[in-house]
């Protein structure tokens, strides 16, 4: 889907941060809020700095930690509402 700069930016910007959040989301509501998960999701975007982006990345791997970790917050939200029903 990467066929030029823009794409990159879109992809950097949009799609995998919404792609990290709903995989998040969805692994907390299945398993519980797992703080594990989002440094685990931080520590291995790292590797993709070295073979599809630059230096200048190195900022997203914490921030995919922190969207992560909102996804998983949101997810266990899903699981307590499914438990009252």
């Amino acid at each position: 889907m990467i066929r030029n700069t823009g794409m990159a930016m879109v992809m950097m910007l949009a799609g995998l941060p919404l792609i990290t959040l709903i995989i998040a989301a969805f692994h907390a509501w299945k398993a519980g809020l797992a703080i594990v998960f989002a440094l685990v999701t931080g520590i291995l975007f790292i590797p993709a700095i070295f073979l599809y982006f630059n230096e200048s990345a190195w900022i997203y791997a914490p921030a995919y930690a922190v969207i992560a970790l909102i996804g998983g917050v949101v997810g266990k939200s899903l699981r307590s509402g499914r438990g009252s029903e």
